[in-house]
Protein backbone atom coordinates (compact mmCIF):
# COMPACT_ATOMS: atom_id res chain seq x y z
CA UNK A 1 0.00 0.00 0.00
CA UNK A 2 1.55 3.21 -0.82
CA UNK A 3 2.42 5.66 1.83
CA UNK A 4 0.46 9.23 1.97
CA UNK A 5 0.73 11.95 -0.04
CA UNK A 6 3.20 14.63 -0.29
CA UNK A 7 1.45 17.93 1.01
CA UNK A 8 2.29 21.03 0.01
CA UNK A 9 2.69 21.67 -3.52
CA UNK A 10 5.52 20.20 -6.03
CA UNK A 11 9.05 22.13 -6.53
CA UNK A 12 9.21 21.54 -10.54
CA UNK A 13 12.55 20.50 -11.98
CA UNK A 14 15.08 22.96 -11.60
CA UNK A 15 16.05 24.85 -15.03
CA UNK A 16 18.98 24.33 -16.93
CA UNK A 17 21.31 27.46 -16.40
CA UNK A 18 21.06 29.75 -19.30
CA UNK A 19 23.81 29.37 -21.42
CA UNK A 20 26.61 32.41 -22.23
CA UNK A 21 25.89 33.41 -25.99
CA UNK A 22 28.78 32.80 -28.08
CA UNK A 23 31.57 35.08 -27.57
CA UNK A 24 29.85 36.29 -23.77
CA UNK A 25 32.11 36.62 -20.87
CA UNK A 26 31.21 33.48 -18.48
CA UNK A 27 31.08 36.55 -15.92
CA UNK A 28 28.35 38.42 -17.74
CA UNK A 29 26.05 35.52 -18.28
CA UNK A 30 26.83 34.32 -14.25
CA UNK A 31 25.53 38.06 -13.19
CA UNK A 32 22.82 38.02 -16.02
CA UNK A 33 21.58 34.78 -14.57
CA UNK A 34 21.71 35.82 -10.31
CA UNK A 35 19.56 38.51 -11.20
CA UNK A 36 17.16 36.51 -13.31
CA UNK A 37 16.96 34.14 -9.53
CA UNK A 38 16.37 37.28 -8.11
CA UNK A 39 13.94 38.29 -10.06
CA UNK A 40 12.42 35.19 -10.39
CA UNK A 41 12.07 34.89 -6.29
CA UNK A 42 10.44 38.34 -6.19
CA UNK A 43 8.03 37.49 -8.79
CA UNK A 44 7.12 34.63 -6.86
CA UNK A 45 6.82 36.04 -3.71
CA UNK A 46 4.50 38.80 -4.70
CA UNK A 47 2.42 36.03 -6.89
CA UNK A 48 1.90 33.85 -3.85
CA UNK A 49 1.25 36.62 -1.68
CA UNK A 50 -1.79 38.06 -3.72
CA UNK A 51 -3.26 34.47 -3.93
CA UNK A 52 -3.17 34.50 -0.59
CA UNK A 53 -4.68 37.44 0.28
CA UNK A 54 -7.31 36.80 -2.37
CA UNK A 55 -8.07 33.18 -0.72
CA UNK A 56 -7.98 31.33 -3.99
CA UNK A 57 -6.38 28.03 -3.81
CA UNK A 58 -6.27 26.90 -7.58
CA UNK A 59 -4.63 23.53 -7.28
CA UNK A 60 -1.43 21.69 -7.92
CA UNK A 61 -1.20 22.44 -11.57
CA UNK A 62 -1.41 25.90 -11.63
CA UNK A 63 0.98 26.41 -9.00
CA UNK A 64 3.35 24.62 -11.52
CA UNK A 65 2.80 26.31 -14.05
CA UNK A 66 2.63 29.75 -12.23
CA UNK A 67 6.45 29.04 -11.16
CA UNK A 68 7.36 28.43 -14.54
CA UNK A 69 5.58 31.89 -15.31
CA UNK A 70 7.55 32.96 -12.62
CA UNK A 71 11.24 32.09 -14.42
CA UNK A 72 10.43 32.52 -17.58
CA UNK A 73 9.37 36.11 -16.97
CA UNK A 74 12.67 36.41 -15.02
CA UNK A 75 14.98 35.66 -17.32
CA UNK A 76 12.93 37.31 -19.93
CA UNK A 77 13.32 40.56 -18.10
CA UNK A 78 16.96 39.97 -16.78
CA UNK A 79 18.23 39.08 -20.84
CA UNK A 80 17.32 42.71 -21.53
CA UNK A 81 18.28 45.75 -19.11
CA UNK A 82 16.85 44.22 -16.48
CA UNK A 83 16.77 45.99 -12.60
CA UNK A 84 20.26 46.88 -13.75
CA UNK A 85 21.79 44.52 -10.56
CA UNK A 86 23.11 42.02 -13.47
CA UNK A 87 25.32 44.65 -14.78
CA UNK A 88 26.44 46.04 -11.59
CA UNK A 89 26.96 42.91 -10.31
CA UNK A 90 29.31 42.24 -13.55
CA UNK A 91 30.98 45.78 -13.37
CA UNK A 92 32.26 45.14 -9.57
CA UNK A 93 33.38 41.50 -10.15
CA UNK A 94 35.09 41.99 -13.03
CA UNK A 95 37.07 45.25 -11.50
CA UNK A 96 38.18 43.06 -8.66
CA UNK A 97 39.24 40.38 -10.85
CA UNK A 98 41.68 42.66 -12.62
CA UNK A 99 44.84 44.37 -11.43
CA UNK A 100 45.05 47.98 -11.11
CA UNK A 101 47.22 49.29 -13.65
CA UNK A 102 50.58 51.22 -12.37
CA UNK A 103 50.02 54.46 -12.35
CA UNK A 104 46.14 54.15 -11.97
CA UNK A 105 43.97 56.86 -10.30
CA UNK A 106 42.69 55.16 -7.21
CA UNK A 107 38.90 53.51 -7.31
CA UNK A 108 37.62 55.76 -5.14
CA UNK A 109 39.22 58.60 -6.79
CA UNK A 110 41.38 59.31 -3.28
CA UNK A 111 43.88 61.89 -3.45
CA UNK A 112 46.47 61.58 -5.98
CA UNK A 113 44.86 60.82 -8.78
CA UNK A 114 45.48 62.38 -12.01
CA UNK A 115 43.06 64.63 -13.53
CA UNK A 116 41.64 64.21 -17.31
CA UNK A 117 44.39 66.04 -19.16
CA UNK A 118 47.09 64.25 -17.13
CA UNK A 119 47.50 67.43 -14.67
CA UNK A 120 48.18 66.11 -11.05
CA UNK A 121 45.25 66.99 -8.58
CA UNK A 122 45.28 70.80 -7.38
CA UNK A 123 46.09 70.96 -3.86
CA UNK A 124 42.60 71.75 -3.41
CA UNK A 125 41.30 68.30 -4.48
CA UNK A 126 44.08 66.22 -2.71
CA UNK A 127 43.30 65.32 1.28
CA UNK A 128 45.11 67.03 4.15
CA UNK A 129 48.59 65.84 4.35
CA UNK A 130 49.12 64.15 1.05
CA UNK A 131 51.94 65.45 -1.22
CA UNK A 132 51.42 65.17 -5.11
CA UNK A 133 52.79 62.22 -7.00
Amino acid sequence: MAGPAPVGRPTPPLPPDIPASPGEDPLRAAAREFEAILLETVLRQMRETAEALGGEDRGVVHGVYASWMDRELARALAAGKGLGLGEVLYRSLAGAARPAAPGAAHPDGAAGAAHPDGAAAPPEDREEGSSPP
